[in-house]
């Protein structure tokens, strides 16, 4: 399933579609007719303000 969020944060109101960020997707995996797991993603830059995402040997997760 994708999907968008809206809401406040930090004072600002921020709503996915609209801009940059905001943005998730959730896998469900089934096993006959129940899911089994659920991930979900969201995009890390979720106010649209980030430059890039950081990532590399030295990222503290």
């Amino acid at each position: 399933m994708e999907g968008t969020s809206k809401g406040t944060l930090a004072g600002k109101t921020r709503e996915g579609g609209k801009m940059p960020g905001g943005r998730l997707c959730n896998v469900f995996r089934f096993r006959d007719d129940l899911i089994a797991s659920v991930h979900i993603y969201l995009d890390p830059d979720y106010t649209g303000e980030m430059k890039r995402v950081s990532a590399g040997k030295n990222r503290a997760w």
